[in-house]
């Protein structure tokens, strides 16, 4: 009996993809040669493009609409596409809310589940498949109104994004129990530490940083203000001590964590409940049986980490 495949998925950056759609749309012979061999070699080779809504939100918030055109155009021109399925009937495509929710509800169900079966089980939930036409056809008329409408705000993305990537390993790597015999700051350590904060994400978003965001010091300076009126809440007069502050601070309960942990897992845990929170509001699942799960035994949040380790 002939064993049957799964079809091998990848998922395409939008640069790149943007520069294959400028060569298929160039006069230019040679180079629409390149984007006419590339899409025969993906083909050729059984590989499967694979999209969610963040191609889209990058793609749909590009300013030229002749670009935004043959970006669209150039999926269409797959043999065969996948995409991932919204959870809401109302949807166009998936995205990373819609994984982790469907991880987090299968392993609800099944918490002995193996790592593979759950990878399965997921695929098959969420990936759909037809032709690049066909699925383009389907949702084009929507995420053109989407982007006439303005709903993919660029600027705070990228913001975002740049600054998240910012941490101090000396930080990070405190264990929650130093801070049983740690005080706080005075004004003139706070005004330093503000002063070498702010130099350091300058240094960081010119190295490592979105280069297309615009208004860096402003940006900057949204965030220290940020990092400033919720460092004043450890200041506020109360019976609480200084770790039970600084953890509740996180929007956890000092029960939910061991104190031999650091400062960055406390960072981590606090993150990963507010995703599940979120997720929550398309999923019925039961939330308190969804923060018991090990976040490392949920594959999208488990590759999320490592790579964010990384970059």
């Amino acid at each position: 009996m002939n064993t049957i495949l799964s079809p091998k998925l990848f998922a395409i950056d939008t640069s790149i993809l943007g520069k294959i759609a400028k060569d298929y749309s160039s006069h230019n012979q040679s180079k629409r040669k390149k984007a006419l061999k590339f899409l025969s070699t993906i083909t050729d080779r059984g590989l499967v493009p694979l999209f969610c809504m963040h191609h889209f939100q990058e793609i749909l918030q590009h300013d030229n609409d002749s670009v935004v055109s043959d970006r669209l155009s150039l999926i269409k021109k797959f043999a065969q596409v996948a995409w991932i399925k919204p959870s809401s009937p109302q949807g166009l495509v998936g995205s990373i809310i819609d994984i982790q929710g469907t991880e987090i509800s299968v392993l609800i169900d099944s918490p002995n589940i193996g790592i593979q079966k759950l990878i399965s089980e997921v695929r098959k939930e969420l990936i759909s498949y037809s032709s690049g036409q066909t699925f383009i056809n389907s949702i084009e008329n929507e995420l053109l109104i989407l982007r006439e409408l303005n709903l993919f705000e660029t600027q705070k993305s990228k913001s975002v994004s740049s600054i998240s990537h910012v941490t101090d390993p000396k930080i990070e790597n405190i264990k929650l129990s130093d801070l049983h015999h740690s005080v706080l700051k005075n004004p003139l350590e706070i005004d330093a530490s503000i002063k070498l904060l702010r130099e350091t994400l300058k240094q960081e978003l010119a190295n490592r940083g979105d280069k297309k965001l615009v208004k860096q010091d402003e940006v900057i300076d949204e965030f220290i203000q940020l990092v400033i009126k919720d460092g004043l809440k450890m200041y506020e007069s109360n019976s609480d001590s200084l770790y039970n502050k600084f953890i509740n601070s996180s929007g956890i309960n000092p029960d939910e964590v061991n104190e031999n942990i650091t400062i960055g897992d406390l960072g981590q845990y606090a993150i990963f409940k507010k995703k599940v929170k979120i997720i929550a509001r398309s999923y019925d699942f039961d939330i308190e049986k969804a923060f018991q799960i090990p976040p490392n035994t949920i594959p999208s949040w488990f590759i999320w980490t490592e790579i964010d380790k990384k970059t």
